[in-house]
């Protein structure tokens, strides 16, 4: 199966504002988890929240750096 996905980035679109827009769409998130495991980074965690603002709902992906 082959997926399209236009982002229409009149205003510009940062990295996590996509990140949640994906799993918004049904991206499994413990393989982001499993994903980023391979990374050689540490000292962060990430976040993933449902949030509601106005009319609308989406999911907010955040990358929290530890001190």
């Amino acid at each position: 199966m082959s997926l399209t996905i236009y982002f229409d980035c009149f205003a510009g679109a940062a990295g996590d504002m996509i990140v949640g827009s994906l799993l918004d769409l049904g991206a499994d998130l413990e393989q982001l988890h499993r994903d980023l495991s391979l990374l050689p980074v540490s000292g962060y965690r990430i976040a993933v929240d449902r949030i509601h603002k106005m009319h609308l709902t989406g999911a907010k992906f955040q990358v929290i750096v530890a001190d």
